[in-house]
């Protein structure tokens, strides 16, 4: 007869785990979202600062060719003649635009790649660009004001459009944008992921 002795003995019951290891953390997105708006923001500056250096000589041409050709009537283009900044503003204000955007390109490029010295560039950047934008949209807004009255009463509303568009890319995108940044990268989370970037760099070397 066989006894409980011969038998095989059990398997130990295995308990399944109730504690779920933790998950590791997600890499945060905001380095590519500021990154990609601050290369599109840099590329429509570069955009602009080349059609800037280029434009004081080929005004005069397109004036010419929209009097000889009737499209455009004389008093208007008189307004839009007078209301032209004067060609060493026009190039001085391209150089400055194309310098600025070079750098917040730079920083973009570095911020999406989660790179610290991209940070340090977008707040040069920024420091830089609100009393530039600033200066830039009086200067330009004075030189378009200062029609001869009689001009003004010819009236152009194209003129008068352009103003409050730049107003309000100048609000937005040259004042507005910085600020963020600057707010951005002062917050103290923000920071200390910054920080860590850094660590990570120094390490890798």
């Amino acid at each position: 007869m066989e006894t409980n002795e011969n038998k095989p003995a059990e398997p130990p019951m295995v308990t399944p785990p109730t504690v779920v290891d933790a998950l590791p953390p997600t890499a945060s997105r905001w380095p590519t979202v500021i990154g990609v708006i601050a290369i599109i923001v840099a590329s429509l500056g570069l955009a602009g600062g080349c059609c800037g250096m280029v434009s004081p000589f080929l005004m005069g041409s397109f004036f010419d060719w929209a009097a000889d050709s009737g499209s455009i009537p004389p008093e208007q283009i008189a307004v839009l003649r007078a209301s032209q900044p004067p060609v060493v503003w026009v190039l001085f204000a391209s150089l400055i635009g194309l310098g600025l955007s070079v750098l917040l390109l730079l920083g973009g490029i570095a911020i999406a790649r989660r790179r610290a010295n991209g940070v340090t560039l977008c707040k040069v950047w920024s420091w830089i660009n609100i009393p530039w934008a600033a200066i830039a949209f009086i200067v330009s807004g004075y030189f378009q004001l200062i029609v001869p009255q009689d001009s003004q009463k010819m009236g152009s509303a194209l003129q008068y459009l352009g103003l409050a568009f730049g107003g309000c890319f100048t609000l937005v995108v040259g004042i507005a944008f910085p600020l963020f940044m600057l707010f951005w990268f002062a917050k103290a989370t923000i920071k200390d992921e910054i920080a860590a970037w850094e660590a990570e760099s120094r390490a890798m070397i």
